[in-house]
């Protein structure tokens, strides 16, 4: 009896592990692509850069393609003319990451800073990524979040409700041929669906206890 109370308890476990593990995970949501059709492009943002790479926008989004050195960057406004940016309220959403491809290049392992500004075009927040480990394949770039870049503070993620300029600047140099696709963020998961998931777990763990 105590073998098969013991086994019994092994195979709840080993139960318990797999139904925690099939619980939905809450998936990126996509913000905003890099289509002119969603992000105005400002042409003038990369005139100035030293490094010579270009900077195109089309259907999959933007790609800069060549040298580029420390600082060289690109911004835009959500929405596709500069007269009317759109607003986007980013408060609900725990991290952020872009959807990124690398084609090849000098160096494979390039920093870069994001700043997301408000419609008031002030620095609300900034975000550090790596291209390292990209592809020909488009994968997600996690943006890790920075309290300070510099002299400045950034907002906290849930003071984030009037974004409307994205930029991008490199934090080194080399050759490089990457596209931006999409921005992407994780949704804060709602009240209900973590109770949701709470009340599953404890139902799970009474069977575990009554063996």
């Amino acid at each position: 009896m105590k073998k098969n109370t013991k086994t019994n308890k092994t195979m709840n476990a080993a139960f318990l592990a797999l139904f925690l593990s099939s619980l939905p995970a809450f998936a990126s949501t996509i913000i905003s692509d890099f289509t002119s059709t969603n992000f105005y492009l400002d042409t003038t943002s990369y005139a100035g850069n030293t490094g010579t790479a270009t900077y195109t926008q089309d259907s999959n989004g933007i790609t800069i393609n060549g040298p580029v050195s420390i600082s060289d960057l690109f911004y835009g406004n959500f929405g596709n003319n500069s007269e009317t940016p759109q607003t986007l309220d980013l408060s609900g959403y725990t991290s952020f990451s872009l959807l990124m491809t690398l084609n090849g290049g000098t160096n494979p392992n390039l920093p870069f800073l994001v700043t997301l500004k408000n419609a008031d075009g002030n620095d609300a927040g900034y975000f550090e990524g790596y291209t390292t480990g990209l592809g020909l394949t488009p994968t997600l770039v996690t943006l890790t979040y920075m309290p300070t870049a510099g002299t400045f503070t950034s907002a906290p993620l849930t003071a984030l409700t009037s974004v409307a300029f994205f930029d991008f600047s490199w934090n080194n140099g080399g050759t490089v041929n990457t596209t931006l696709y999409n921005l992407q963020g994780i949704p804060e998961p709602s009240t209900g669906a973590l109770m949701m998931i709470g009340a599953a777990g404890l139902v799970a763990l009474r069977r575990l206890r009554k063996v």
